[in-house]
């Protein structure tokens, strides 16, 4: 024994402590049963190459083999409780595996119903939203090519116009979905360019056909800009544009404005129609939510979300707010070219 040939000898409380250490290591190895065995082995152990007389299985101070004594259900005890300990700890570990396992679960779970909720809507949409200007479509087209019936100039315009108007709310709900799908899959890089507020918002106005009735004439000084994608901010505002003319149009002219704060530009688009609730104004930017829409006609309500998405991708944002004396207010803000040295100028019109 190691312990039996130093000089000076240490005394057996300290000899004790170290084999009580031993014990300690293999209960944490072994568990509880190696422990005690450890404790068995320790008491002749010590008790042949440390107490008094050397060698022999006889204690002759009483004091040693109190020591002995108490040394030996100290092991039983710690042996036991570092088991328990042990246990708990490979138990707790256990749970915090299965903890993670249930919330990837979880995770999973909710992703492929996120994923069933949007297949969904999206054959809601191709379904319905997509076969109601198509059968609009169908039936004008159709009507013109009889020729068992002679159409006045004024019904063929009619159809030829229901056609038109038709063919653009068709290429707004296919443009809307594919954005959507764009977004989804990260695959939107804006080119940042200084672009004219009131060239992007007359090309907007301009790709909604006779939608743009709605509207008032636009309030925008022609030197404001912001650094924006001069396409995404087109189609913001094209989105935006016919959301008010959706929800608000029939209570009076639409209102489009813009004004420099601090150094950022709002654009804003103010409509006088029923307005939204605090929550639906929350709601409004989430995929296919519809919500009040006056107008009766289709719309898979993903312009605002659409929207939303590109305006976050350009550095921007979209408030919806209540109009004074009713309606809703939409105010986009985006940088102004102030502090944007590197920002190419470019003005555009955007078929």
């Amino acid at each position: 024994m190691v312990l039996a040939h130093l000089t000076p000898a240490p005394n057996l409380p300290t000899d004790l402590l170290l084999f009580l250490g031993i014990v300690v290591g293999a209960a944490l190895i072994g568990g509880f049963v190696a422990g005690v065995a450890t404790a068995i082995v320790s008491f002749p152990v010590i008790n042949w190459f440390l107490t008094v007389p050397i060698h022999t299985f006889r204690i002759e101070g009483g004091e040693d083999f109190a020591a002995l004594t108490v040394f030996f259900f100290v092991a039983i005890v710690v042996s036991a409780l570092v088991d328990q300990v042990a246990k708990r700890s490979a138990d707790a570990e256990l749970a915090r595996d299965e903890a993670s396992e249930f919330a990837i679960a979880a995770a999973k779970a909710e992703a492929a119903a996120e994923g069933d909720r949007l297949r969904t809507a999206i054959l809601r949409a191709v379904s319905h939203d997509l076969r109601t200007p198509l059968a609009s479509i169908k039936a004008s087209s159709t009507s013109l090519l009889q020729d068992d019936i002679e159409w006045s100039e004024e019904s063929r315009r009619e159809f030829a116009m229901t056609i038109d108007e038709e063919a653009d709310r068709l290429d707004r709900i296919v443009g809307n979905l594919l954005d959507l799908s764009r977004l989804d899959a990260g695959a939107v890089t804006p080119e940042f360019v200084s672009v004219r507020v009131s060239e992007a918002v007359h090309d907007a106005l301009a790709s909604l056909g006779p939608l743009r009735d709605a509207f008032a004439q636009p309030s925008i000084n022609p030197e404001l800009e912001v650094v924006a994608d001069p396409v995404l901010l087109e189609r913001v505002l094209a989105n935006i544009a016919s959301n008010a003319v959706r929800h608000g149009s029939s209570n009076g002219a639409i209102q489009l404005s813009a004004r420099t704060v601090g150094d950022r530009v709002d654009i804003i688009v103010a409509d006088h129609g029923p307005g939204m609730s605090a929550e639906d104004r929350v709601r409004a930017f989430e995929p296919f939510m519809q919500l009040g829409d006056q107008s009766g006609g289709a719309g898979t309500g993903l312009g605002l979300a659409v929207a939303s998405g590109f305006i976050e991708a350009m550095n921007g944002s979209i408030d919806l707010t209540e109009t004074p004396g009713g309606g809703l207010t939409a105010s986009i803000s985006l940088p102004s070219p102030t502090g944007h040295s590197n920002v190419r100028t470019r003005s555009v019109s955007l078929p």
